[in-house]
């Protein structure tokens, strides 16, 4: 009998340690999201604040030669950039599903 309530203890433990273990790596994973979604965040963010800055400084400097479409392309090109050098995490710019 005490050999029997010795491995239901060690089975209890084993158990236990393995949920907590994997409750670890799930908070784990999931501060890593939340870090990548707080950069992808900033630079939406830069995306849209330079856009309506050069929009408000083509109108102000009368710069007609640069539609503000094409200068909201050149605004993303360039965050885009910036946000393609700054991470090794390139899980938008993948368009192959490597499930299969």
């Amino acid at each position: 009998m005490e050999g029997q309530d010795q491995t239901s203890t060690t089975d209890a433990a084993d158990a236990a340690a393995a949920a907590i273990s994997n409750a670890t790596d799930a908070y784990e994973k999931a501060e890593e999201e939340h870090a990548f979604d707080a950069y992808t965040s900033l630079f939406i963010n830069c995306a849209i604040i330079g856009c309506l800055l050069l929009a408000y400084y083509v109108k102000k400097f009368r710069i007609y030669h640069l539609p503000e479409s094409a200068g909201a392309l050149i605004v993303g090109m360039v965050i885009g950039g910036i946000a393609r050098l700054s991470t090794d995490k390139l899980q938008l710019f993948e368009f192959v599903s490597t499930k299969y």
